[in-house]
C-alpha cells in the first residue's frame, strides 16, 4: 500500500529524486530520476548513489564518494556552489547540467539519505539565447553609425542558416548595396546636402537613445497523525523542492509541506484541519492559499494545460504578490478513492517565477534592440524621402530607380522592426485594447480598397459579402484592422493570378464571423499546426516569396484571442485556404 501511494505521488513530481540508506544504497527512484540518469529503476535499486553516475563543478569532476561523505560524515547538505554550475553524466555518456539538493534524514530511528535534482538545461540555452542575441544585434550599431557617417562599404554578415534576423541582415544589406550605388553617380552638391541630412538625423538620435530595464523575484505544514507505515511517505513530501498542499473531499486543508510555507508566506499551524472557501477571500494573509486552491476563480490566472496526467489534472500560472511577489505553476491533481483512502485533491505549486523573468528579460530585450533599430531606420527614411521629392529634376532615371528600391528595402525593414515591437507589446501585456460599438462591415470595405491596386496588378478578384446583423458589434477598430489586414494582405501576396478571394462577414450565434477565402497556394497539412506561431512561414511560401517576417498570423491570433473570439484555418496546398474568426457580439467584458 505504501509504495502505491508513493508511486502515486512521485508520479507527477518533475524533479529527479532518489532516497537512499545510511550506506549510500538506493532505495527508491521516480520516474523522472530514471529518465534523465538514462537507467530503469531496478537497474539503480540496490546501486550506490555516488556511482550511477559522474558529478561536475563546471568542467571539474568531483571525487566519487562527493555525496554521502557531504551528507553522512560531514553532517552537511550537498548543493550547487553559488557561482557555479553542476553536471551530471548518465550512463550513456550525456552530461546535462542540473540543480541538486541531497542531504540526510532520520525515518523510523534509521538514517537516510534524499537526493533531488532537476535538469536546467532549458534555463543555460535561454541564458546563451540572450547572450548570442546580444552579440548579433550589436554588430548592427557600428554599421548603421558608419552609414550615418557617409560610409556605405561596410556589410552585416549573413549566418549561413536561416533565423528571425536573417531577413533583417539580408535587407541592411540590400540597403546598403542600393545605396552605394546612389552614392557613386550623384554629384558633389548632392553628397553635401546628403552629408548635412546625416549630420541633423545624427543629432537627433542621439538626443532620442535612453532606455532602463528592471528584473525582481521573490507554509509550513503541520502533518496529520499518521502511523508509523507513513514516515516513508511524509518525509519524501517535506523535502520536495515543489510544494505540495492536500484538500480532502471536503476541500478542508489536510496536508502541507514546507516549500509550500516558504512559498505562500504563511505557517502551516495557521490552515491546517481548516476549510478554505470563498469566506477568507478578505484575509490578507491567506489571499495566497486562496489564488493557489481556487486558481480558476481569479482573473490573473493563465490556464497551460488540461489533462497533463493519467489523472486528468489542471495546470495553471498565476502570480502572487504577498508576502512577496511570484509566479508560481499550480497542478490539481485529483485523488481517487482507492489510491489515497478518500476523495479530495492534491495542488503541487513549482516557483517559475526565475523561467518568467528570463522570458520576459527576451522579450524586453527585443523590444529594446527593435527600437534601437527603428530610430535610425527612420531617419534613413526621411532622409530618402528629401532625396526623392527634392531631387525630381536632378536625378536620373537610373539613380531614381535605386533611390525607389532603397526606399522599399527600408520600408520592409520598418515592418519588420513594427512586427518585433508588436509582439513584445503583446508578450508584455503591452498591447493595450480600446473597445467600442464600431462597424465591422465599413472596415472590412476600407481594407478591402486599399488592397485592390495590389489586386488589380495580379487580376486577383475581390468579394466581400455581408450580413447586416454582424455589421455593428463592439470591437478594437485599430487591432481588429490589423489582424483583417494582415490576413487579407497575406491572402493577395500568396494568391497567383487570375485568383479570387472572398470575404464573409456574417452572424454565428453569439459572434459575428469574418472568413477570408483565397484560392492561393495553401498550407502543407504537415505545417498547419504551426500557423500561428512566432516566425513559422510556410516551406512553400518562401520559394514565391522571399519576405515576411513570420509574426503576422501570431499577431493575429492575439488580437482574436484578447477580444475573448476563436480563430481557424483550413487549407488544401494549391487549392486555396480559408480563415475563419469569429469575435462575441456583445464583446469581451473581461477584458480591461
Amino acid at each position: 500500500m505504501i509504495k502505491k501511494e508513493i508511486g502515486t505521488l512521485l508520479s507527477f513530481i518533475a524533479e529527479g529524486l532518489v532516497l537512499f540508506d545510511k550506506r549510500g544504497h538506493i532505495t527508491l527512484v521516480n520516474p523522472h530520476a530514471t529518465l534523465l540518469l538514462d537507467y530503469t529503476s531496478e537497474e539503480l535499486m540496490g546501486k550506490h548513489v555516488d556511482n550511477v553516475f559522474d558529478i561536475y563543478i563546471d568542467n571539474e569532476r568531483v571525487e566519487k564518494n562527493k555525496i554521502t561523505k557531504t551528507i553522512f560524515t560531514e553532517g552537511k547538505p550537498f548543493n550547487t556552489p553559488q557561482g557555479h554550475t553542476i553536471y551530471f553524466k548518465s550512463q550513456d555518456g550525456r552530461k546535462f547540467p542540473v540543480f541538486i539538493s541531497a542531504k540526510s534524514f532520520e525515518a523510523s530511528g534509521e538514517k537516510s539519505g534524499v537526493l533531488v535534482f532537476r535538469d536546467i538545461t532549458v534555463e543555460k540555452e535561454l541564458e546563451n539565447y540572450k547572450i548570442n542575441t546580444a552579440k548579433r544585434l550589436a554588430t548592427l550599431t557600428p554599421i548603421l553609425q558608419r552609414t550615418s557617417t557617409g560610409n556605405l562599404s561596410i556589410r552585416v554578415k549573413v549566418p549561413p542558416t536561416e533565423d528571425e534576423f536573417t531577413e533583417l541582415f539580408v535587407g541592411i544589406n540590400l540597403m546598403m548595396d542600393d545605396l552605394e550605388e546612389l552614392d557613386k553617380t550623384r554629384n558633389k552638391s548632392e553628397a553635401d546636402r546628403i552629408e548635412g541630412i546625416t549630420r541633423a538625423e545624427r543629432e537627433r538620435r542621439m538626443l532620442s537613445e535612453g532606455y532602463s530595464r528592471e528584473l525582481e523575484i521573490k507554509v509550513r505544514e503541520k502533518i496529520r497523525e499518521l502511523n508509523q507505515s507513513k514516515v516513508h511517505i511524509e518525509t519524501l513530501i517535506e523535502n520536495l523542492t515543489s510544494g505540495l498542499i492536500e484538500f480532502d473531499i471536503d476541500h478542508r486543508l489536510v496536508r502541507m509541506n514546507k516549500a509550500a510555507e516558504e512559498l505562500l508566506g504563511i505557517r502551516r499551524e495557521q490552515v491546517l484541519g481548516r476549510i478554505i472557501d470563498k469566506n477568507d477571500a478578505g484575509n490578507k494573509e491567506l489571499l495566497a492559499l486562496m489564488e493557489v486552491a481556487t486558481p480558476e476563480s481569479y482573473e490573473e490566472v493563465k490556464k497551460v494545460s488540461e489533462n497533463v496526467t493519467s489523472l486528468a489534472g489542471d495546470v495553471y500560472e498565476i502570480k502572487i504578490r504577498d508576502p512577496e511577489e511570484k509566479n508560481l505553476q499550480v497542478s490539481t491533481i485529483p485523488i481517487t478513492e482507492h489510491a489515497m483512502g478518500g476523495g479530495g485533491i492534491i495542488k503541487v505549486i513549482r516557483d517559475i517565477t526565475r523561467e518568467s523573468l528570463i522570458s520576459k528579460s527576451k522579450s524586453e530585450f527585443i523590444s529594446i534592440a527593435a527600437h534601437q533599430l527603428r530610430t535610425p531606420l527612420s531617419a534613413i527614411k526621411w532622409a530618402l524621402q528629401m532625396l526623392i521629392k527634392g531631387g525630381e529634376n536632378k536625378f536620373s532615371d537610373f539613380e531614381k530607380d535605386l533611390l525607389a528600391k532603397s526606399f522599399d528595402t527600408n520600408d520592409r525593414m520598418i515592418s519588420l522592426v513594427s512586427d518585433m515591437l508588436d509582439v513584445s507589446r503583446i508578450d508584455e501585456g503591452r498591447f493595450d485594447y480600446d473597445f467600442k460599438k464600431n462597424n465591422a462591415a465599413d472596415l472590412i470595405r476600407s481594407l478591402v480598397a486599399n488592397s485592390e491596386i495590389a489586386a488589380k496588378e495580379k487580376n486577383i478578384n475581390i468579394v466581400f459579402n455581408s450580413d447586416k446583423l454582424a455589421e455593428s458589434f463592439i470591437f478594437d477598430v485599430n487591432k481588429l484592422s490589423v489582424a483583417v489586414q494582415n490576413l487579407l494582405e497575406n491572402a493577395v501576396k500568396y494568391t497567383l493570378r487570375n485568383g479570387k478571394i472572398i470575404i464573409d462577414l456574417k452572424k454565428d450565434g453569439d459572434y459575428a464571423k469574418i472568413e477570408i477565402s483565397d484560392t492561393g497556394v495553401g498550407i502543407p497539412k504537415n505545417q498547419i499546426d504551426r500557423t500561428f506561431s512566432k516566425f513559422f512561414r510556410a516551406e512553400n511560401v518562401k520559394k514565391i516569396e522571399t519576405g515576411g517576417s513570420g509574426l503576422g498570423l501570431f499577431i493575429v491570433k492575439s488580437i482574436v484571442d484578447k477580444h475573448g473570439g476563436k480563430i481557424s484555418v483550413e487549407s488544401e496546398e494549391n487549392e486555396g485556404t480559408t480563415f475563419s474568426l469569429k469575435v462575441p457580439l456583445k464583446g469581451n467584458e473581461g477584458v480591461k
